[in-house]
């Protein structure tokens, strides 16, 4: 090694300048260099001015590399190193030598003066005697690089102090931006891998607050970093110490607690924590519902299956959850579910022994859980076990009505060997649940189709076969008159059809008609009725005729008044236009002269534009631009279409100029009452209307229907997003082509930009606003040089809510077009926060009398939308957050309410930003997201409740103050007291003691309840008992009329008794059992005191406050309930209460309905002796409470029979009720009901049915009055009504009424699949058991007849109308069930004689329904609407009932009526 005098001189400038362009060599040599300077201690270079001057001229060039990260990865290890030690040398010329070690430690560089006023993100500081300034961010990451080569550099034993102090830094510095806290964290890890447990002692105490501040971060690298770090920490920790702290101090409702469970468990031995601690299986287990928990417990779950051999597994982890799946009936759903799909799959790879023992114990349950028993049958499946029962509990499965066992079971089933039976099984379950109304389902119907298939990839007959019927079925359900889901479901199986087994058959010509058709359905049937046909379809040249039918369909669409029908004229002329492109046909075969389909279009929209500026009103009736805009949009700009990029530069001049043109017309037309200043602002809705009017007003003469002013708006509206969504798409197009006059390309960009945010500008309709934003947000995201354009929109438009230049809340658009900049561009983020900043913080403009809309009040609303919009990430807002907070809670203080509003709402979006949301299934937790984060990233928020305490008094404004603080505090837990830093600890000591003092004692109810949750939440596991039993004793002392200075007033005594209400909670929570409440004499409390601590100690059961007492209602029903939880003697009980006053009786009958009895049967008989009761109050809980035991017990109570004129009594009393109180007795009175009155009882069932007069809930009473209706023979009403009911538009009803079904099919009450009763109904079993034959052919033939009619509408006032009420109902499946049902009662017939005279007296209104003219969407195409559909099927159905019936003479009735269409049968 040469001198450090000849090494000085090699370190010329020249060599410098290769250092600092990355030469990794020279960088080497010139640390080894700096590292022997500062190790041997040379003078000759710390006292050299000029080598200090090169240090110091290295150093800050340095910052520029660490800055910008222009250093390559090698250079990762030596930047901190260098930067640290030319950072040390160049401090020597500005310290004193003869200073000791101690005073002679390094200086850091030193943030300096205030932060500029208009720049919140930028750090000034000094280094090296030089005055610098960076973003915060890049700040931070340089004297990350100063501490990190410090540690390098210096050595543990020699120099301990600098790298405590090092590393104490580089802890808060994991408190920072993303890029800089993962980065510390990395360091830390590394540190603490090579740290001594003599350091450790020392260091402890800063590794573990960035854990418990750290480890619960949303960001999984952050996460996982600090896992890695909490592993490093324990092989230098006493794992017992640490596992104490868990196990006994943090909370269950924590995540932290389950991630350090889960590294903890690694080192110490899974079965040894399991054994030390019994509780903790079923801790986890409860955790199950929760599902921010879910996550974390599933993890440590997988810990035990991993490491616990089969038999400790069964014994410890397995029997707990055995016990509570087949011993409680109060397990969650969703506790249920998560074990079902996140345990079991687990289990079954190593434990499928505890597996086999729970199916063993769920089958000898005397009422199993279906949906448990097929879940693990799903997971025991193929492991070479035999299973007993396994065809009984699939067969159960696949007919249930809970559609998540249905899914189990058609799973199994599609993993099952491929058999014929199973192939049916298949077929049959897709059949019954393809217009099921589960979402879940229907994918779960298609993704296992698909699995089978890929499977399955030998096609023989057999899978021939099951194709050929599938594809059959498919056919069936694509004619008119099929609901949504039958049909978009039968479609995706369609698709997979054709993916997986290519045959002419499925893509003939009858079928492309077919699916042709289905494009004038709704929006996802025709987008996948297009995606079907141009994939797999082809066209001819002799299908030119059709092919020009259907473009000229298509066309006649799109110049419809009514959007919809617009949008399916642009998807027939797009689907048939790539047909053709696809087949290799030629453009000409649509006899059109222009070069491509979207010329033509294009040609035809500027006629249509000219006559819209002509006359506008009258154009928007006969024709529109949105059909033909949409279809050009589809033409030009979609990924995957043939004539994508076929318009030509002046074609396209020519689109961007008529959008323009129509987007002014429109917007003018709007603002055509607003003075020229305000047209570049939106319109009111006043003056829109007023404009609309005058606009019709002015064309009354000529037109003799004139379109409303909602017509017309919806026509603006409509027209205007689709121009803005075509100027969009062709933005797009070109910021993602390879365009090499990027002038051209850019101005063209900026133009479709500037027209999207013209729009904005000046528009007030919310749907076309909140799609322009996602238009112009699209632009944006895809536009590289989109800056400039958004700094110059954000400046323009956020200076204008400046005092002196306010504006309306008419420019409603402007939030979404900077809502649109800052989340498709995210460098502008922290521009325009700093700007609504430093506009909602400055002064108010007192002096102004009449403002609308403050600047300060606008500049926070638009900051809500930035805060809370999940694209923007909390990594961006975090330098601002402590600043905005600071700024919401200054601005709820605020004199005027529009401030204070847009404060309010402000901070409720902050507040989710800052700790997250509290997502608890169980509320007695109250939280589970730590204290500790908010306590290490905000300091300043800390100091500031800590002021406001002290400024807090007896006048209700300083108390409001703490409502923002408060309503943090009580959303956030603290997780560990002994890993708190003690500042924080006297920082919690300190806030105890103010919740206590004053915050107990506030007057504003709200408040004192967010003080004692705060209170509560603060209080470690460990100390629950101990902080119950303190509050215990203050309570006592107040009931014992003890004086104590700490006692304020009755408010502060329910301060007291709200926290030990919300601890006691907590408390079962923990330790899974009930605390002992504390005795007390409660009659002197206050009201709201006394029922808090009735509801608390079950033990209290009077006496009964006195009526004058406030809140007795209240106290005297929590006595009650206690005294029923209490009772063993419930018929003495209702007894007691049923003879004493009426207040009372009913007070006891409300409380009682609510409690879980059991045998109910005896009950049941006492209540029906009360029954003649006089009170009608009485009466009515009565009849109630017998309800909710029916249901608790429902099918298993033997149906009661009373005598007939009791029941007449009852009856009559209950028809004295309201409506509503009537029908909620119908099913207690189907149940009294004897057989001798049932025809009495049902025309009141039959009443409450129709969807159109009556809610759900009635329907759903008369689903369960039906049930007692089984045995009623000969009744078509029952079965009219059962079938009107299977077929409701909500879901509960038509699974409640599954139940009738069931118990007339197979005797049982459980539910079963509505769709599948629904088909049973029209069996000839099932129908003769209810009626005779005669009954059953009347009832047919009614229903073939019953097509709803025809709604007469004008399209003109109503652009959105829907002729079906019922969008479950499917009357083309109807009428088909009712035909095979009428050729099964005939071809089963030796005697047609009856059925022909029923019949012959119906030819005459048949006659009269053959003369109907069917409306044509097309004449050449044969295209009816789905009401003539219907109706020319129900023609077709009835004459082939009337050849069975051999009515020859008269079938030329149907003549030529049936003659005009073709149906094809296979379509039937």
């Amino acid at each position: 090694m040469l001198a450090s005098e000849e090494l000085l001189k090699q370190f010329s400038v020249e060599v410098i300048e290769k250092i600092l362009h990355y030469d990794h060599t020279y960088l080497n040599n010139f640390n080894s260099f700096l590292h022997t300077i500062i190790n041997n201690n040379e003078e000759v270079c710390m006292k050299n001015q000029k080598c200090l001057d090169i240090f110091k001229k290295i150093h800050l060039q340095l910052i520029d590399i660490i800055v910008y990260k222009k250093h390559s990865q090698d250079y990762q290890s030596l930047i901190p190193q260098i930067v640290f030690q030319t950072f040390y040398l160049s401090q020597q010329h500005i310290k004193n030598p003869s200073s000791d070690l101690e005073e002679s430690k390094w200086i850091l560089p030193v943030k300096i003066g205030e932060i500029d006023s208009n720049d919140i993100h930028t750090i000034h500081f000094v280094s090296l005697g030089e005055k610098l300034q960076l973003p915060s961010e890049k700040y931070d990451q340089y004297c990350l690089q100063i501490h990190i080569g410090a540690i390098k550099c210096l050595q543990f034993e020699k120099q301990l102090y600098f790298i405590t102090d090092s590393i104490e830094n580089i802890c808060e510095m994991c408190f920072r931006h993303t890029e800089v806290n993962l980065e510390a964290l990395k360091y830390l890890t590394d540190c603490v891998s090579v740290m001594t447990k003599e350091q450790w002692i020392v260091l402890s105490k800063f590794v573990y607050k960035v854990l418990m501040g750290q480890m619960n971060h949303h960001l999984p690298t952050i996460h996982d970093q600090c896992v890695l770090l909490f592993n490093k920490c324990l092989d230098l920790e006493d794992v017992n110490y640490i596992l104490n702290i868990v196990m006994t101090e943090i909370s269950w409702s924590l995540r932290i607690k389950f991630y350090m469970l889960t590294v903890i468990a690694s080192k110490y031995g899974v079965k040894k924590i399991l054994e030390k601690y019994d509780v903790l299986s079923i801790s986890m287990w409860k955790c199950l519902n929760e599902p921010y928990l879910l996550s974390p417990c599933i993890g440590l779950y997988k810990i035990f299956i991993k490491d616990l051999s089969e038999d400790d597994f069964s014994h410890i982890v397995m029997q707990p959850i055995i016990h509570y799946l087949t011993s409680s009936n109060n397990i969650s759903e969703l506790t249920k579910y998560n074990f079902v799909t996140y345990l079991l799959p687990e289990m079954r790879s190593k434990h499928i022994g505890s597996l086999l023992i729970l199916h063993e114990k769920m089958n000898i349950q005397s009422k199993s859980d279906l949906y448990l028993q097929i879940s693990i049958l799903k997971m025991i499946y193929n492991h070479n076990v035999e299973i007993e029962n396994y065809q009984e509990i699939l067969n159960l499965s696949l007919e249930s009505g809970d559609t998540k066992i249905r899914s189990e079971a058609y799973t199994i089933l599609c993993c099952s060997k491929i058999t014929h039976d199973v192939l049916d099984l298949i077929y049959n379950f897709i059949t019954d649940n393809i217009n099921s109304d589960s979402l879940t389902l229907r994918l779960k119907l298609i993704s296992g189709l698909e699995i089978m298939l890929r499977k399955y990839r030998k096609l023989d007959d057999l899978m021939f076969q099951f194709f050929d019927r599938l594809h059959e079925f498919i056919l069936k359900n694509l004619i008119p008159g099929s609901n949504y889901q039958r049909k978009i479901t039968s479609l995706k199986i369609y698709s997979i059809l054709l993916k997986f087994y290519q045959n002419q058959d499925y893509v003939s010509s009858s079928c492309r008609h077919l699916l042709l058709t289905n494009l004038l359905d709704s929006e996802d049937i025709r987008k996948k009725c297009s995606e079907i046909l141009v994939s797999y379809f082809i066209v001819t040249k002799q299908d030119r005729t059709y092919l020009n039918n259907w473009m000229k369909l298509g066309l006649n669409l799109c110049y419809d008044p009514l959007f919809y029908k617009n949008e399916s004229g642009s998807t027939i002329i797009y689907t048939v236009t790539t047909l053709v492109y696809k087949s290799r046909l030629k453009i000409e075969i649509f006899d059109i002269s222009e070069s491509s389909v979207s010329a033509y279009i294009l040609n035809l929209a500027q006629k249509q534009e000219t006559l819209l500026k002509d006359h506008f009103v009258k154009n928007v009736i006969n024709g529109t631009l949105y059909g033909l805009l949409d279809t050009l949009n589809n033409l030009s700009f979609e990924k995957n279409s043939p004539e994508k990029n076929k318009l030509s530069i002046i074609e396209i001049e020519t689109m961007l100029n008529l959008i323009k043109n129509n987007l002014n017309l429109l917007l003018d037309t709007l603002a055509s009452r607003m003075n020229s200043e305000g047209k570049t602002e939106a319109p009111s809705f006043a003056q829109m209307d007023i404009a609309l009017s005058s606009l019709r007003n002015s064309n009354q003469n000529d037109m003799p229907m004139l379109p409303t002013n909602q017509f017309l708006l919806n026509f603006i509206w409509i027209n205007i997003k689709i121009c803005c969504d075509v100027a969009s798409k062709y933005a797009v197009m070109l910021a993602v082509s390879n365009i090499t006059d990027k002038q051209y390309q850019n101005t063209q960009i900026k133009l479709c930009a500037d027209m999207i945010a013209d729009v904005l500008i000046r528009c007030r309709h919310k749907g076309a606003m909140e799609a322009t934003c996602r238009f112009l947000g699209v632009i944006i995201k895809h536009w590289k040089e989109s800056y400039i354009w958004c700094q110059t929109m954000l400046t323009d438009y956020i200076s204008c809510m400046k005092p002196e230049n306010e504006i309306s809340r008419r420019s409603a658009g402007i939030r979404y077009l900077i809502h649109a900049i800052v989340t498709n561009n995210k460098n502008t983020v922290k521009d325009c926060i700093t700007q609504l900043f430093n506009i909602a913080k400055g002064n108010l403009c007192t002096d102004i009398d009449s403002i609308v809309d403050l600047p300060q009040a606008r500049a926070q609303h638009l900051l809500t939308v930035i805060v809370s919009n999940a694209s923007i990430s909390t990594e961006c807002l975090y330098p601002f957050m402590e600043d905005l907070i600071m700024l919401c809670i200054d601005n709820l203080n605020s004199p005027l309410w529009t401030i204070r509003n847009a404060a309010l709402q402000f901070f409720g979006s902050l507040q989710v930003r800052l700790i997250g949301q509290n997502r608890l299934n169980n509320h007695f937790w109250l939280s589970h997201l730590p204290l500790e984060p908010l306590l290490y990233y905000f300091p300043r928020l800390m100091q500031r409740l800590q002021l406001l305490w002290s400024q807090t008094n007896n006048k209700l404004p300083s108390q409001a103050r703490l409502i923002p603080f408060l309503s943090l505090l009580k959303a956030i837990k603290l997780q560990s007291w002994t890993l708190l830093p003690l500042e924080n600890q006297q920082f919690l000591k300190n806030l105890r003691c103010h919740l206590w003092s004053t915050g107990f004692a506030l007057e504003i109810y709200t408040v004192r309840n967010m003080a004692a949750q705060a209170y509560v939440n603060t209080i470690q596991v460990n100390k629950i008992t101990s902080t119950l039993d303190k509050i215990s004793n203050e309570i006592i002392k107040y009931n014992r009329g003890i004086s104590f200075s700490e006692f304020k007033s009755s408010n502060h005594l329910h301060g007291l008794m709200s926290s030990y209400k919300y601890l006691k909670n907590i408390y079962l929570m923990e330790f899974n059992q009930e605390c002992h409440v504390f005795n007390l004499a409660h009659e002197d409390l206050p009201p709201l005191c006394k029922s808090m601590y009735i509801s608390m100690n079950c033990k209290v059961l009077g006496p009964f406050p006195s009526e004058s007492m406030i809140g007795h209602n209240q106290v005297k029903c929590l006595m009650i309930e206690n005294t029923i939880t209490q009772s063993s003697n419930l018929l003495g009980l209702i007894e007691c209460y049923m003879n004493g006053d009426q207040h009372t009786a009913i007070s006891f009958l409300k409380c009682f309905k609510n409690c879980n009895i059991n045998n109910n049967k005896v009950v049941i008989d006492k209540f029906i002796h009360y029954l003649n009761v006089d009170d009608r109050g009485i009466f009515k809980e009565i009849m109630m409470n017998i309800d909710v035991m029916l249901d608790a017990q429902f099918g298993e109570l033997v149906k009661l029979e009373i005598a007939t004129d009791f029941f007449s009594m009852i009856l009559k009393r209950c028809t004295s009720y309201s409506e509503k109180d009537f029908i909620a007795m119908l099913p207690v009175l189907s149940w009294f009901c004897p057989s001798e009155a049932r025809l009495t009882l049902l025309p009141f069932v039959c009443k409450y049915i129709d969807c159109n007069l009556y809610d759900s809930y009635d329907r759903c009473r008369s689903s369960k009055s039906l049930y007692y209706f089984t045995d009623l023979k000969d009744d078509m009403r029952v079965w009219n009504a059962v079938v009107e009911l299977l077929q409701d538009e909500d879901t509960d009803v038509r699974v409640q009424m599954t139940k009738f079904v069931n118990r007339i099919c197979f005797n049982r009450s459980s539910i079963l699949n509505p769709y599948m009763c629904l088909k049973k109904m029209f069996e000839m079993k099932i129908v003769c058991s209810m009626m005779n034959t005669q009954f059953a052919f009347t009832c047919y033939w009614n229903l073939l007849s019953n097509i709803k009619l025809r709604i007469e509408y004008d399209e003109i006032i109503n652009p959105f109308f829907n002729e079906q009420s019922n969008v479950y109902q499917e009357q083309s499946n109807i009428m088909k069930l009712a035909f095979e049902g009428l050729k099964s009662l005939i071809c089963s017939s030796n005697n047609l004689s009856y059925y022909r005279e029923v019949v012959q007296t119906y030819l005459s209104s048949l006659r009269k329904e053959c003369e109907f003219k069917g409306t044509f969407i097309d004449d050449s195409l044969m295209v009816l609407d789905t009401y003539s559909n219907l109706h020319f099927l129900k023609l077709y159905y009835k004459r082939e009932i009337l050849i069975l019936l051999n009515f020859n003479d008269d079938l030329n009735i149907f003549f030529p009526i049936l003659g005009l269409i073709h149906i094809p049968t296979k379509f039937l």
